[in-house]
């Protein structure tokens, strides 16, 4: 809460290199007039393919925040952030590269995982061509499919890693103008 701004609630990066001294504010990312206006409540910070939570650059990195007063899971803000070549970690500005809302309808999810071959591709919301693209940890494209003609709404079908080898992939996933992503493991 930033009393000397008429106590407006912001979400703002700061550095610390024992967790003991910080720094000032680097980067306000939210501003909001109060927590219930928010979009970045209890924000976690995850990698920069946003999957993980473990490993964070410095660089390159999503933030993740949800909105008060819906249900739980309902919705969450994710914000892409990256720094400008050549500023080193934390240094300089840091830029928005994207940001979204999304809900669980537009989770992509992936299942069985880890997977022995085929695995069932659920999409929360979907409608017309959906593009399909496998991807190895290197980022190439190692295999894909389309799914033409969807009526709007949730779809499960199988997807077919018989003939990919053993190891972690990434699933994109276009639709009407999006891209979700998913990691999924072939055992």
């Amino acid at each position: 809460i930033d009393l000397l701004d008429g106590g407006r609630y912001k979400t703002a990066l700061r550095c610390s290199k024992d967790l003991l001294h910080w720094s000032a504010r680097m980067l306000v990312i939210s501003d909001a007039a109060d927590f219930s206006s928010s979009t970045m409540n209890y924000p976690v910070f995850l990698s920069r393919d946003g999957f993980s939570n473990t490993v964070i650059d410095a660089d390159d990195f999503y933030v993740v925040g949800t909105c008060p007063g819906k249900r739980v899971n309902s919705t969450v803000y994710k914000l892409h952030l990256t720094a400008p070549a050549g500023a080193g970690p934390m240094m300089g500005a840091m830029t928005m590269v994207s940001s979204s809302l999304s809900g669980p309808d537009d989770y992509v999810r992936c299942y069985p995982n880890p997977c022995a071959g085929v695995c069932t591709l659920a999409l929360g919301r979907a409608s017309g061509d959906v593009t399909i693209g496998i991807f190895d940890m290197q980022g190439r494209r190692v295999a894909g499919t389309q799914w033409s003609g969807l009526l709007a709404g949730p779809i499960s079908q199988n997807l077919d890693l018989s003939t990919c080898a053993p190891g972690i992939y990434v699933i994109k996933v276009w639709n009407s103008g999006t891209v979700s992503t998913v990691k999924v493991v072939r055992d």
